[in-house]
């Protein structure tokens, strides 16, 4: 429930305070989640799945460049 992929039968699901359902962008902000098998798209670089991501998460695109060429230099990626 707490990722939005299942509706509450009953009552509310609450994160922070903030209901999942009526405000589920503010309230998905507010947790991590790590799932047991990760669905990475395989036909992406390193680079363009970041990109991906950060337009998901709405991250202004000249920031999201600069923290990706930072997360390709730390994790060595950049070659």
């Amino acid at each position: 429930m707490i990722t939005g992929l299942l509706a509450p039968d009953a009552g509310e699901a609450l994160i922070a305070g903030l209901d999942i359902e009526k405000d589920p962008l503010k309230a998905k902000a507010q947790f991590a989640y790590v799932p047991d098998t990760p669905n990475l798209y395989g036909k992406l670089k390193a680079i363009e799945y970041l990109r991906f991501m950060a337009r998901l998460y709405h991250v202004p695109a000249d920031e999201a460049d600069e923290r990706i060429r930072n997360l390709l230099e730390l994790f060595e990626l950049n070659r």
